[in-house]
């Protein structure tokens, strides 16, 4: 797993969340992965970028409101790359984009919207400051 490597863009620096796993031939039986396979991937990887942000965030905080797959062509086992990136930050929410490739194609892209909750109430909680400025590193 990488996480933070700094990229460069519009004049500040960015970083880059990427993991990458390898999904062995037993777990397909020789077959493409299944998509909820695929989604585990991704939740995996999005569990580990709000770990990593090193902002305060908890996956556990972090509500799943709203998931838009799109599945390019079939996954075998093998090396698989993702990616994470913030689209947009809001009052309560993140917008990632998550992205798997396989043999340097894009096989699978997520976009998925995460309403931050208060662990006491379970209702939505604004992100503090630090918090959106961690993220917007990710842009």
């Amino acid at each position: 797993m990488t996480a933070g490597e700094p990229t460069r863009g519009r004049g500040q620096p960015r970083h880059r969340f990427s993991r990458c796993v390898s999904v062995d031939d037993t777990e397909t039986n020789g077959r493409h992965l299944t998509f909820d396979k695929i989604l585990g991937l991704f939740r995996d990887c999005w569990c580990s970028f709000f770990l990593a942000v090193d902002a305060g965030l908890h996956p556990s905080w972090m509500l799943l409101r709203h998931l838009q797959a799109d599945f390019a062509g079939e996954v075998m086992a093998g090396e698989i790359s993702l990616s994470v990136r913030v689209r947009a930050t809001g009052r309560t929410s993140v917008r990632l984009e998550l992205t798997a490739y396989q043999a340097e194609r894009q096989v699978s892209r997520l976009e998925a919207v995460f309403v931050r909750c208060d662990p006491a109430t379970g209702k939505p909680s604004r992100l503090a400051e630090p918090e959106l400025s961690a993220l917007s590193r990710y842009r």
